[in-house]
């Protein structure tokens, strides 16, 4: 099966595994970004995302327990609880973590959840999502996925995830959400994770707020189509490969964040999008803020300091006409 494709807007292949090549014309290969989603490995996933809480309960009978009262929540049996393979939630289903659980994953192994995942543990009693050990592989991640499924993480730890392909693509983030109803993070941390991402959210109303993101390998947060509801709100980020914040296509509110040492934008802000960027300080990163390809977001009252730039507005991708536009306003800029 050979696929030639040629100043196209959009490909799907339905079936088997072609051969695709491209004429990019005036695009080049970062303008391609999801060149081929398998739809047989998505139609796989189907008899899970309609399975009963019978047919849940069954299937991870070693795994969870129900509830008494109310026969659709779940709850993991054991702490720590291991997972060695994919832990797949249905529409139907409700999965609530109890405060101090230490969730431990296999190398490869992730939570993709078309349900409902409630996990909250006071401060002195977080949850854990981590590696099985500490000499393993990297595990996969937690994907919210499809218009039933939601989130609301408080006081959670992500650490020593990596990436999953699943359901067709590629999962980069500790925590996703993926045409998801919402997700809410709060008073949450992400360590030490290996994907392009320590949470990813796509075409989501995401909330993130009063949360760390420390020692990621590739950005803290990635917004792609976020709802404009989004919000990424008094969270800290520290010491990220590449962005601490990086947004395409948004209009997400980014208020009061301190962000320092990203190894490449404190946030970047890309793809049309018109985030407005309130009372933040961004310090020590290669370039403070990025706009390009199109967007222009309004900045109010930011700190920029110690960045090598502080500011850069430039066009990245050929099929975007301009590049990139700021309304600023009472900025403070020190040892740029």
């Amino acid at each position: 099966n050979n696929i030639f494709v040629h100043d196209a807007a959009a490909v799907i292949v339905t079936r088997g595994y072609p051969n695709v090549r491209y004429d990019l014309g005036q695009m080049t290969l970062e303008d391609v970004r999801v060149p081929v989603m398998d739809l047989d490995d998505q139609a796989m996933y189907q008899d899970h995302i309609q399975a009963s809480p019978d047919t849940f309960a069954q299937e991870y009978r070693t795994l969870v327990k129900r509830d008494r009262q109310d026969r659709q929540i779940f709850s993991f049996q054991h702490n720590p609880t291991v997972i060695t393979q994919d832990l797949i939630i249905p529409e139907s289903v409700t999965l609530n973590i109890a405060a101090g659980m230490e969730i431990r994953l296999a190398a490869g192994a992730s939570i993709l959840s078309y349900g409902h995942v409630i996990a909250s543990g006071p401060v002195d009693r977080p949850i854990i999502f981590t590696s099985r050990n500490d000499q393993q592989s990297f595990w996969g991640g937690v994907v919210l996925k499809g218009a039933v499924a939601s989130g609301s993480f408080d006081h959670v730890i992500f650490e020593r995830a990596g990436e999953d392909y699943l359901t067709g693509q590629i999962y980069t983030g500790a925590l996703n959400a993926d045409h998801a109803a919402q997700l809410v993070v709060t008073d949450s941390l992400f360590r030490n994770n290996t994907g392009d991402d320590g949470l990813n959210c796509k075409y989501t109303p995401c909330t993130v707020q009063n949360s760390t993101f420390s020692h990621n390998a590739g950005d803290g947060i990635d917004f792609d189509f976020a709802e404009g509801s989004s919000q990424i709100i008094n969270n800290h980020f520290d010491s990220h490969g590449g962005d601490a914040i990086d947004l395409s296509f948004d209009a997400s509110k980014i208020f009061g964040n301190v962000i320092e040492r990203a190894g490449d934008k404190c946030i970047s802000v890309g793809e049309a999008s018109h985030s407005l960027i309130v009372n933040n300080a961004l310090q020590y990163c290669q370039i403070g803020l990025a706009v390009k390809d199109g967007s222009e977001p309004t900045v109010v009252s930011n700190s920029f300091i110690g960045n090598t730039v502080a500011v850069s507005a430039y066009q990245k991708k050929k099929r975007f006409i301009n590049g990139g536009r700021i309304n600023s306003y009472n900025g403070w800029y020190q040892d740029n």
